[in-house]
This record gives C-alpha cells, sequence and structure tokens, in this order.
C-alpha cells in the first residue's frame, strides 16, 4: 500500500513557467511528519510513501535528520522532487540506505540555451551528473521535460534529445522511454503568462483573458490537443513533430547499444 506525503511546501527556485502561491519553502518538522508515518503505518498498513515536495532535501539538516527517521519503519519510499544540483553521493547513499527507491528531478530540457529560459538556475552539467548518480547507487527516475517554452527550435529538441539518449541507455534492464514530454502552459502569476499576453497569445481584454482560463483549465500538459504553440514561435506541426522524434530517437539510441 502506498500514499503520497508532503514534507515541505513551496521551492527555492523561481523558474519561468512555475507557479507559486507563497514565496521561499517551508520544511514539515521531522518530529511531526514522523507520527504521521507511523500512524499510517499502523492504521493502514503502508509500506510505500511517496514525498510529494517540490524542493525535497535542500536543507540538509532536515535530509539527515528525516532519514533518520524513516529508516525506524522499514518502508519503502521515494521522492517527487528534487534539484539537480542539491545532491551528492553522500546524500543519496543516505536516502537509500534509509530505504529510498526512486528520486525525481525537475530536469525540464537537454538545452543550455532552454535551461536560460526556463531560469532553472542549474547548469546542464547538473541534469547529466544527477543522472549518473541515480544509475551509480541504483535507484530509478523519470526525465521529466517541458517542450515548447519560448525560443524552442529544432536545435534545442536535437539537444534534448541527445541527453535523452544519454539518460535512456545507461541500463539494459530500464525502460528508455521512462521520460515525460509536457507542453509549456502559461498559468497565472507566471513570468510565461506575462508573455504570452505581451506577444498576444492571450487576450488583452478581460473577456479574452478569462476566455484563455476557461480554454486552459483543467487541461493535461501531456494532451496533443493542448498545445499553445505560438509560445515557441514555431508552426504548430514543427511543435507537433518534437515529441515523437524524441521517442524515436531514444528508441534507436537503445536499439543501437543493446
Amino acid at each position: 500500500r502506498s500514499i503520497e506525503l508532503p514534507g515541505s511546501k513551496g521551492c527555492v527556485a523561481k523558474c519561468t513557467f512555475c507557479h507559486r502561491w507563497d514565496k521561499g519553502i517551508r520544511y514539515i518538522p521531522v518530529p511531526l511528519l514522523e507520527s504521521r508515518i507511523r500512524h499510517l503505518v499502523e492504521e493502514y498498513n503502508i509500506g510505500y510513501i511517496r514525498m510529494a515536495d517540490e524542493n525535497f532535501g535542500t536543507d540538509k539538516k532536515w535530509l539527515r535528520e528525516f532519514c533518520a527517521m524513516i529508516k525506524k519503519f522499514g518502508l519503502l519510499w521515494e521522492v517527487g522532487g528534487m534539484r539537480v544540483n542539491c545532491i551528492a553521493p553522500e546524500q543519496l547513499e543516505m536516502m537509500k540506505g534509509s530505504g529510498c527507491v526512486r528520486a525525481i528531478f525537475g530536469m525540464e530540457t537537454g538545452s543550455a540555451r532552454m535551461l536560460k529560459v526556463m531560469n532553472k538556475g542549474v547548469k546542464l552539467e547538473d541534469n547529466y551528473r544527477a543522472i549518473e548518480l541515480i544509475d551509480q547507487f541504483g535507484m530509478t527516475t523519470t526525465v521529466q521535460l517541458v517542450l515548447g517554452m519560448p525560443d524552442e527550435t529544432d536545435e534545442t529538441i536535437r539537444e534534448t534529445g541527445e541527453f535523452l539518449r544519454y539518460s535512456g541507455t545507461l541500463s539494459k534492464t530500464k525502460s528508455p522511454f521512462d521520460f515525460s514530454a509536457n507542453y509549456a502552459q502559461a498559468l497565472p502569476g507566471t513570468p510565461l503568462y506575462e508573455y504570452g499576453r505581451s506577444v498576444g497569445i492571450i487576450g488583452r481584454s478581460i473577456d479574452d483573458e478569462e476566455k484563455y482560463l476557461i480554454w486552459m483549465s483543467d487541461r493535461n500538459a501531456n494532451n496533443d490537443r493542448f498545445i499553445k504553440y505560438e509560445l515557441a514561435g514555431q508552426p504548430k506541426l514543427r511543435v507537433l513533430s518534437w515529441r515523437p522524434w524524441l521517442f524515436a530517437a531514444i528508441a534507436s539510441a537503445y536499439i543501437e547499444k543493446y
């Protein structure tokens, strides 16, 4: 039996596509998390926990306390969101030793140029290093991508394809298709939303803005029918071609290697 459990709220990053209710990050005290986990184990026989954080483990002192605490329960657990520049071998070793088997990162792209557009605050080498460390410690991850940001081109997609070719062929036993490619969403309160307004993708009148908000609400960013291809400044057919091209790129790399 598994459950999602938040260990913190908020994020230290300021990505241009990501909505934030509050600034900064607040970690739940470890003793409080311990009482919640004990209740879940005793009352519901929970054996697997997904820590539903966006910025798990940025506070290293909190992370040490958390790992020491959760290890006592003998659970398996995973991380829903970590930053690629906030991990090191000693931290992953500590996490794995306390039952962690999986960690997800907001890698978003394999292009250094797009990382700057997204204001990720990390380097492309950080993405590669995170993938290598996860493989080194025998853990799993899913590469999460955001396609169609402003200035996205065939060239930046090819760079992302190179990253997928590398990440998807580190192990023969792991599926090369374990990645998620979603389309950029211009959400209210984000720089991307204001960009959409400035270039006319989102209407300036109240009625036009409301029409856009109704259109984009409750939509899956993975859906081909939910694309604002104008954000990238590229033709719709080109934007639609990017995701299947990435799947073909990783498939060919895996077949060639194995």
